[in-house]
């Protein structure tokens, strides 16, 4: 370590690599290690803290990554916290004419000196010098676009290939990007199941944490990191081109070189699930709490049209409050029309018991079993329209016809095949039986499972709602006649019982 020397000028290293694959920064580590020779013969002093490396990121005019310890390095320079900058080249500082302008002006207004190794002493304190560093900065530019234009064609021709693009190792792979890393790919695996049997992003993320999986760095899993890489395409063996939009046109897909992970049903019912518009979320918590809120439904009926409210009720809470200082009491209600309120905890377990009881009648599991799922006619017809809109672009190509046609032709065919991806995600969906229902008990493992496991059995089994209380009744204390007044539980779908509802009403007479 160079000590600290107020006899002599100081210097800041800068060092800087656009692109590290591996992750590791040997690139930058060499720069400073030349660096720091260089301003030990220089005579510079040199301090820990005046030493800028910026790993994996990109000085070009294509850039918009900011370089913050840069922007610091300069700041220091204009302060006269330092006198010199030393780096390996000029194009490490900077590919871009108009940072090269900031550093003329910074060399002009605070005499800093510019020191590289493969370039010399940078002289912008002359007009030729300026000139020549002005000329070196706009070839570095052009050599970094046409750097870019190349790793782009590369690119391209790999996704026409089915060859992997490059970049960090995706989770699930081996640096190569094709070669499966097992025990990750059973963690997709089995996100993806856990997933379509109804458990949520962040329930998963927090039990990964709790076991102690680490992500591809190595950290902790964030719910957007998962949920990234439950929505790749790569994970169902393909490739695209960019990213896709929900709802919007959807970039073609093709067979990639590796193996898959989990089917491509499994994956397109998984991104049907996490990207369909009216997926509700939980407010950002790390796991769902309450069982009822957001499935069960007011059902007070209006007098007027005859139909029930229909809101989903939602927890409020009463008591620990300056005004009210007993203890906390949660209570669901009707967020619209204030129509109702209901104890929790006596909910709760009402409801659970009940349909803990009803899912152990062998008729009921036999009834919630989807039977047949074929989907091949279904993969057939999606390969028939993919190779049509392959033609639609061959025929666009060869100027066989026009945008305004090859627009229309291209929505329409992605139209048809977004529908049939769709059916295929919802079939899959279903077909995919939860732990609950296949267990020796399913009514002991479903009062033994976690909040958001419970709130999947209850969505795919039944239907809740709520009804006031009679006049009578207000102000006792809620018990299983109350509550069997008050809460309706029917089945939630007929084609959700394998349109055999007459057998699971049967279980709740």
């Amino acid at each position: 370590m160079t000590t600290k020397n107020p006899t002599r000028p100081r210097a800041a290293i800068y060092c800087r690599i656009s692109d590290d694959k591996d992750g590791e920064a040997r690139g930058v580590a060499r720069q400073e290690r030349d660096c720091r020779a260089l301003a030990e013969r220089l005579g510079y002093d040199l301090s820990e803290d005046l030493v800028f490396i910026e790993n994996d990121i990109s000085a070009s005019t294509r850039s918009r990554k900011p370089r913050p310890l840069y922007d610091q390095m300069i700041e220091a320079a204009k302060i006269g916290e330092i006198q010199a900058i030393i780096a390996y080249s000029t194009s490490r500082i900077t590919r871009r004419v108009r940072e090269l302008l900031d550093l003329i002006d910074l060399v002009e207004r605070h005499g800093t000196k510019i020191h590289t190794l493969a370039s010399g002493d940078l002289d912008l304190g002359t007009s030729a010098g300026r000139g020549l560093a002005i000329t070196l900065s706009a070839w570095d530019a052009r050599e970094a676009e046409e750097i870019g234009d190349r790793v782009k064609r590369a690119k391209a021709q790999a996704v026409e290939q089915g060859r992997w693009r490059g970049g960090p190792r995706p989770y699930g792979f081996e640096f190569d990007g094709t070669t499966i890393r097992e025990e990750e790919a059973e963690i997709i695996r089995w996100a993806s199941r856990q997933l379509l049997e109804g458990r949520s992003i962040r329930a998963l993320v927090h039990e990964l944490n709790e076991r102690g999986v680490p992500s591809t760095s190595g950290k902790e899993w964030k719910t957007n990191a998962l949920r990234g890489v439950v929505l790749r395409p790569r994970n169902a063996g393909l490739i695209s081109t960019g990213q896709r939009s929900h709802g919007n046109f959807k970039i073609h897909e093709q067979k990639a070189v590796w193996d898959p992970i989990v089917t491509e049903e499994v994956w397109r019912a998984v991104e049907d699930k996490l990207t369909h518009p009216d997926r509700a979320t939980n407010g950002g918590k790390s796991s769902l709490t309450w069982l009822g809120s957001g499935v069960y439904r007011c059902g007070v009926v209006d007098p007027d049209t005859g139909k029930a409210c229909g809101a989903p009720l939602r927890v409020a809470r009463k008591g620990n409050t300056p005004s009210d200082p007993s203890p906390s009491r949660w209570f669901y209600r009707c967020p619209d029309q204030a129509h109702l309120a209901i104890a929790q905890p006596q909910l709760d377990a009402y409801v659970l018991g009940v349909v803990a009881d009803v899912i152990r009648d062998p008729r009921i599991i036999d009834a919630l079993t989807p039977k047949g799922v074929d989907l091949e006619p279904d993969r057939q017809a999606v390969a028939v329209l993919r190779q049509r809109l392959r033609r639609t672009d061959l025929d666009y190509d060869n100027d066989l016809i026009d945008g305004q046609r090859h627009r229309v032709k291209t929505a329409k065919l992605n139209a048809e095949i977004a529908v049939i991806e769709k059916r295929m995600a919802h079939a899959t969906q279903r077909s995919t039986s939860s732990p609950i229902l296949s267990a020796a008990d399913p009514g002991a493992a479903l009062l033994a499972a976690p909040v958001d496991i419970q709130r999947a059995v209850l969505a795919t089994v039944v239907r809740v709602s709520v009804s006031q209380s009679r006049p009578e009744a207000r102000g006792k204390r809620l018990n299983d006649d109350l509550l069997r007044e008050r809460v309706s539980i029917e089945p939630a779908e007929p084609e959700g019982v394998a349109a055999r509802p007459e057998v699971l009403l049967s279980g709740l007479s």
